[in-house]
């Protein structure tokens, strides 16, 4: 009888992992749909400054170079998003091919690199 119990236990123990993992995981994904909204609407307003710098003939370009460094900082937090994502899912990418796998694999799948 007890072990029944274990094994419920076990399998109970089991799914609100999962389950908490794939909350984690819908949460990171919606922010990382944001940023990418985001990011998406700074590039048109970079894209469009340049575009206004060209037509006036000024070349005074702080404004251009402000929008690039608020560009990779929404770069920088997608990436980290990303990171977090593939921690949460167990997958790392090969440093060699960027293959995407499970965590447990010694070595890559594709392109035979060892995995650290």
């Amino acid at each position: 009888m007890n072990e029944i119990f274990e094994t419920v236990k076990e399998i109970t123990a089991a799914a609100v992992k999962k389950a908490d993992q794939t909350c984690r995981i819908t949460k990171l994904r919606l922010s990382k749909a944001a940023l990418d909204k985001l990011l998406k609407a700074q590039y048109i307003e970079l894209g469009k400054a340049v575009y206004d710098m060209c037509k006036s003939g000024e070349e005074d370009s702080r404004e251009v170079v402000a929008m690039t460094v608020q560009i990779d900082g929404t770069r920088r937090r997608i990436s980290a998003l990303d990171r977090r994502i593939a921690h949460i899912s167990e997958l790392v990418t090969c440093p060699q091919c960027g293959t995407v796998m499970k965590i447990q694999n010694a070595y890559c799948p594709h392109c035979g690199e060892r995995l650290a």
